[in-house]
């Protein structure tokens, strides 16, 4: 037996024979909530154009913008002959601004808070309004072009104050997120999805009823679910909170904390930013500590369970404010946010690696006046989008990407 064993190995070493692979080991699944590290590529926000002027006006209001595969639409507040009103300005992708902007509010009427998305045939603007003073939310159509479809009509009807809406789409239908102040000085937020005929596809959810002042909402759509974030605020704010909705708009798990047991500062405008990278969410917020506004990331869950403790951004002196997200691809997000240092206000946009840390040497942005303040981003196919505002007007700049300068 033993000489045909050896017999055997030297005819199989003698017909270069290899002796068989070693089983395939099983593949890794990670376990639920476990974050995952993005491969991800090296890739930096580099430089950006000159900025471009949007609007010409007073101290305007909130702003946002959105990319509909050809052109950006930039959407916001301003006040009109002592009447709140809101715009729209369409953006072609070489930054140029085609026409003037278009008031989309009719006159003798308020309008603020303006929100935006393209619904594949029009764009689609959503802000609260009124005829003596803001407390519905309406909705009105323009068109690719920048011309206004028809009237704005009103979404939303009763006694309690309906304010302060976000948007987002899956392409065939839209999701709409908005706060509310009840009859009983009580604070709501509100969701229902509409399909391309503006028409509900499930009865009203009701995501947060509080004594807390709620802020004003961000809603995204993750291509499985839809997920709204805002702030709780009392005589501070408490923190920033995810309710995750099903494709009609209905109620899915319980809604989660994000951020810590209770965050300073009082004011709930521009106070976080929320983005979707395809496997978790990036969430920035800025907060007050040892008296100073400071810039803090982490990562969460899909299901709204923080991944990594919070990391602060920004630099020593530097007042940190008004972050904006948005996912590039390959797992990567593009980081905005509101610096200020020394007087000297100007926005810094970032990407994030997979730890979420900025790149070494963020792109500064001014405006068409040399301030830059509350940035607002929407990305296209080679570049991002940004809309930053000043006490004089609107100004909008073409932010390139690439390699990471060695």
């Amino acid at each position: 037996m033993h000489r045909a064993t050896i017999g055997c190995a030297v005819a199989l070493l003698l017909a270069g024979c290899e002796s068989p692979p070693p089983p395939r080991r099983r593949p890794h699944v990670e376990p639920p909530d476990v974050p995952v590290v993005d491969g991800g590529t090296r890739r930096c926000a580099l430089r950006s154009d000159a900025p471009g002027e949007v609007s010409r006006g007073a101290d305007p209001g909130r702003m946002r913008i959105a990319w509909n595969g050809e052109h950006w639409a930039v959407v916001w507040s301003e006040t009109i002959d002592n009447e709140p009103a809101v715009f729209f300005a369409r953006i072609d992708a070489d930054g140029s601004r085609p026409r003037p902007p278009l008031r989309v509010s009719e006159r003798r009427t308020y309008a603020s808070a303006p929100a935006v998305c393209w619904n594949q045939t029009a764009w689609s603007v959503f802000f609260t309004g009124g005829l003596r003073e803001v407390g519905d939310i309406y909705q009105a159509r323009v068109t690719s072009r920048g011309s206004a479809v028809g009237r704005p009509w009103r979404m939303t009807r009763g006694e309690r104050l309906d304010i302060d809406p976000a948007v987002a789409t899956t392409g065939t239908t839209t999701g709409l997120v908005w706060s509310a102040r009840e009859a009983d000085q009580r604070w709501s937020v509100y969701g229902k999805v509409l399909d391309r005929w503006d028409r509900p596809s499930a009865p009203l959810t009701l995501m947060r009823n509080s004594s807390l002042a709620l802020g004003p909402a961000e809603l995204l759509w993750t291509g499985q679910e839809w997920a709204a974030a805002y702030v709780t605020a009392g005589q501070e704010v408490f923190g920033v909170e995810l309710a995750r909705l099903d494709g009609i708009g209905q109620l899915r798990g319980s809604v989660r904390r994000m951020t810590d047991a209770r965050i300073g500062d009082v004011s709930a405008e521009r106070r976080f930013a929320i983005a979707w990278n395809g496997q978790r969410y990036g969430l920035a917020w800025s907060e007050l500590r040892d008296g100073q506004r400071r810039l803090y990331f982490r990562w969460v869950s899909a299901r709204g369970n923080p991944l990594s403790e919070p990391r602060e951004l920004g630099v020593e002196g530097e007042v940190a404010t008004s972050p904006a997200l948005a996912a590039v691809g390959d797992g990567t997000l593009l980081l905005a946010w509101e610096s200020e240092r020394e007087g000297d206000r100007r926005v810094a946009v970032s990407l994030l690696d997979e730890e979420g840390n900025p790149q070494r040497e963020p792109v500064t942005l001014r405006g068409v006046e040399g301030i830059a303040t509350q940035p607002a981003l929407a990305v296209s196919a080679d570049a991002v989008g940004v809309a930053t505002r000043s006490r004089r007007g609107i100004s909008f700049h073409r932010v390139t990407l690439g390699n990471c300068r060695r």
